[in-house]
């Protein structure tokens, strides 16, 4: 049997969206280059390292709330040291996002929690000057 998709194809995919799969983990979109968003599955735990590598054009990243741990940095969604990263939709379930510090054009971040319960993130202080969304919704 054939691969599903070949690589023309994953060089030209722009949107991926797993939100009604069930998997707890996501691999091969490294190559990626074309892809602009991505929504996680809600089952999704984890996020491993280069999940996301040479997926230089990415714009927004839809984090499903059962995540908790990022184990990387987002280095390998830069570009010539600039990230094209614009907007994470945050789960409360995350308490540290520092793997999104160095994502220096980061302008929303959009909070499925209140503002006490943003407080209480470890990687808060690293955001300033990123406009977040508080209670959002989908």
């Amino acid at each position: 049997m054939g691969a599903l998709v070949n690589n023309t194809d994953l060089e030209q995919l722009t949107k991926v969206d797993f939100s009604k799969t069930s998997l707890t983990e996501i691999g091969g979109l490294a190559g990626c280059t074309a892809l602009k968003t991505i929504v996680f599955p809600e089952t999704m735990e984890r996020m491993g390292s280069y999940t996301l590598d040479n997926c230089y054009a990415l714009e927004e990243l839809v984090l499903p709330e059962g995540l908790k741990e990022i184990r990387d940095q987002f280095y390998f969604i830069y570009s010539d040291d600039h990230s094209m990263l614009r907007r994470i939709v945050w789960p409360v379930s995350l308490l540290d996002g520092s793997a999104f510090a160095e994502c220096t054009d980061l302008e929303e971040i959009a909070y499925r929690g209140s503002e006490l319960q943003w407080e209480l993130t470890l990687s808060k202080d690293q955001f300033e000057g990123v406009n977040v969304i508080f209670n959002y919704e989908d």
